[in-house]
Parts: C-alpha cells; structure tokens; sequence
C-alpha cells in the first residue's frame, strides 16, 4: 500500500485572540455566562437561534444549552464557525475544546495524499504564494 506524506501549514491567530475557556462542566446551574457563550453571541449578531442554526446546519436547541452553560461539542463549533466564516481553531480555543499550547500548532503530517486532493486548487496556490514570498 502506498502512503504518501504532506505537511499543511497555516497561520493561527495571535495568542492575544487566543483566550482558553476554564469551564469544565457539561451544564451550569448558575447560568454563569461562559466565555463560550458570549464569543456565540458576538458571533451571530443580528441572527436569532432559528437563523444561525440552519445557517450552521444544526438544531437551535443548541444555543439554548449553551445559554445554561454547556460545553460546546466539537462537530458544531466548527459548524457555528464555518457559517460565519471565522477562524475554527479559535472557536476550538474559546469553546475550551484546545488550549492555546494546541493551536499553535503549525503543521500537520498527513498519512494519505487523498487529504491534499479535497483541498481547493485556489487554497493550495495561495500557501504556494504565502510560501515562496
């Protein structure tokens, strides 16, 4: 079987963006507002629950539970993230999912070149770019 390595890199906002959420427990009972929470709120806007949900592709339940205190799953804060076009590794930081040590992290091995097949021609022309000035 062949394998194939490649190393992606991208750039990771600066650490000053990168703010770690210290909540631990799935659901608050004191309706703390976590820092979660509030970058979801920054982030929507305008929108209410039923507009960014089918924007991200998931239940608006969701923001319900995050408005008591749960923990982000991993699969929706980069769905929330992608809808609005932000950064998904700081929407990882801020949910609590990684810390800051983790997301910065610059390259990645990949085992199978498939990888590099579903990436768009455009983004790996603009890292050729980045690279090479």
């Amino acid at each position: 079987m062949h394998s194939a390595y490649a190393t992606i890199s991208w750039d990771v906002p600066p650490l000053a963006l990168l703010r770690a959420c210290n909540y631990a427990g799935s659901v608050s009972t004191s309706h703390k507002e976590t820092e979660w929470w509030t970058y979801v709120q920054t982030l929507i806007g305008n929108d209410n629950y039923v507009e960014a949900a089918s924007k991200a592709g998931f239940d608006k339940s969701a923001f319900t539970r995050w408005k008591q205190g749960a923990k982000a799953d991993p699969a929706f804060a980069v769905k929330l993230a992608r809808a609005y076009n932000a950064n998904v590794i700081h929407a990882l930081v801020v949910s609590g999912l990684l810390t800051n040590a983790e997301a910065q992290l610059k390259e990645v091995t990949l085992k199978d070149s498939k990888y590099l097949e579903k990436i768009p021609a455009d983004e790996l022309l603009a890292e050729l770019r980045r690279r090479i000035d």
